[in-house]
């Protein structure tokens, strides 16, 4: 009987352990979806314009060269100290 208690007991404070722990992680998850869906939006907006230069721009451009351009912008519109190292 003390041993069928304590086990249950063990089990009962594993179960409060795993739901201390995952709650946090599930909750969060659910907010880190909608600011995924928002960044999937914007990517395929950046997928379409390299669409779009490499249709229509004058010369033959290379999907790296482009994409690399365009990290080296956005960081270098942070602050002066931000820099895309390839």
């Amino acid at each position: 009987m003390f041993l069928r208690n304590k086990i249950a007991f063990l089990l009962i404070v594993l179960c409060a352990c795993l739901l201390f722990f995952a709650g946090p992680i599930l909750s969060e998850n659910k907010v880190d979806k909608s600011v995924k869906d928002e960044m999937y939006q914007e990517l395929g907006l950046f997928a379409d314009g390299i669409s779009i230069v490499q249709s229509q721009y004058v010369d033959e451009t290379k999907p790296k060269d482009l994409v690399y351009g365009a990290l080296k912008g956005m960081l270098s519109a942070l602050d002066p100290y931000s820099e895309f190292l390839t």
